[in-house]
């Protein structure tokens, strides 16, 4: 479906992609048939640089985080509260900006309104609870304050992007066993996240 033009990757092909669906996006356009290719790439991409973090992570490399956070390399500090702000508040704020761009009208529909839900309740948390609850605690290396921003405003936009302009369900999808599974999940683990926060904040 994405063409012939786009069967293979490089470079000009996927900033002329990416101009033309946030130029849609931003217009209240349809989406350009290129926009399930540039969402594959993006996924993609995201499952690589995961891999590539775990493997990094157990070859015994420290992501400079918590007690590891030391300066030379990883560079300036960034106060813990300030950084948690800031650092998870693009991956919110690019759903509701791709929500409000689309219209309800391309969302509203049950299984994409409860993923966006889901999506939103556990960045909102993080992002504008989380950080309030806090003490002082540890500052974050100016790296991982980047990266981190970077990961919230790259999955934020791609996730954003897929439920409101890119996916849809059958109907009756939202009360599938599959669906169904999945929320209990999320909900399963948003409540382990909650729990963890709360004993390591008392500790």
């Amino acid at each position: 479906y994405m063409g012939a033009h786009f069967s293979r990757w490089n470079m000009e092909q996927t900033l002329s992609c990416a101009h033309s669906v946030f130029g849609a996006l931003v217009a209240g356009q349809e989406p350009p048939a290129c926009q399930a290719w540039f969402l594959n790439l993006l996924a993609t991409l995201m499952l690589v640089s995961g891999a590539a973090a775990f493997v990094a992570l157990m070859a015994g490399i420290s992501a400079p985080y918590g007690r590891y956070v030391r300066g030379g390399v990883f560079g300036f500090s960034v106060p813990a509260k300030f950084a948690w702000f800031v650092q998870e508040s693009p991956a919110p704020l690019c759903v509701l900006a791709c929500m409000a761009a689309t219209g309800p009208r391309r969302w509203a529909h049950a299984p994409n309104v409860l993923l966006l839900g889901a999506f939103l309740l556990h960045y909102v948390h993080r992002a504008w609870i989380f950080p309030f609850r806090m003490g002082a605690g540890k500052p974050a290396s100016l790296a991982t304050f980047l990266l981190a921003t970077l990961f919230c405003l790259y999955n934020g936009t791609m996730q954003g992007l897929a439920l409101t302009s890119a996916t849809w369900y059958p109907p009756g999808y939202a009360t599938s066993l599959q669906f169904v599974c999945g929320l209990l999940v999320f909900a399963v683990g948003m409540a382990i996240n909650l729990h963890a926060d709360t004993v390591l904040l008392s500790l």
